[in-house]
């Protein structure tokens, strides 16, 4: 009961410093010009799905798209693990959503994403370790502009 009280009490004041730090962010954006959309929304959520979700314009280089997705679907399975572990902070128990499948055939997916996310956290990984390698020792041309030097 208490690591559940302690846990809520950190994230409340996460929450809290994170929500300041959005809104300041919300109010810089805000200081720019409206956009009008020029394109229907049907066109607008095609392109949400192949750039955004689906990584189109990577695929362009093969070796360097390989080693994105790996960061990309890494980032998109912890997200859904984070979830979990918040809940078990807040709830005080250890892989509820395990315990909550446990008894169904959803446990051999549930212990297979969770194995997935680590393949994936560890090829993530190696990836950053190629982009670090491919920036700075290879110095790919199109990597090492003046307008990418610095934050």
């Amino acid at each position: 009961m208490i690591s559940s009280l302690v846990f809520l009490i950190l994230s409340g004041i996460t929450a809290f410093f994170a929500f300041k730090r959005y809104t300041q962010i919300y109010a810089n954006i805000r200081l720019g010009q409206p956009y009008v959309l020029q394109n229907s929304v049907s066109q607008r959520i095609k392109n949400l799905l192949l750039f955004s979700l689906g990584q189109k314009k990577m695929f362009q280089r093969p070796i360097a798209a390989v080693f994105h997705f790996f960061v990309y679907a890494a980032f998109i399975f912890t997200q859904i693990e984070l979830i979990e572990m918040i809940l078990d902070g807040l709830l005080d128990r250890h892989r509820i959503v395990f315990h909550a499948v446990s008894d169904s055939w959803l446990s051999f997916a549930y212990t297979a994403l969770v194995n997935w996310v680590e393949v994936l956290s560890l090829l993530a990984f190696i990836a950053t370790l190629v982009f670090l390698s491919r920036r700075n020792l290879l110095k790919l041309p199109r990597l090492v502009h003046e307008d990418l030097k610095g934050w």
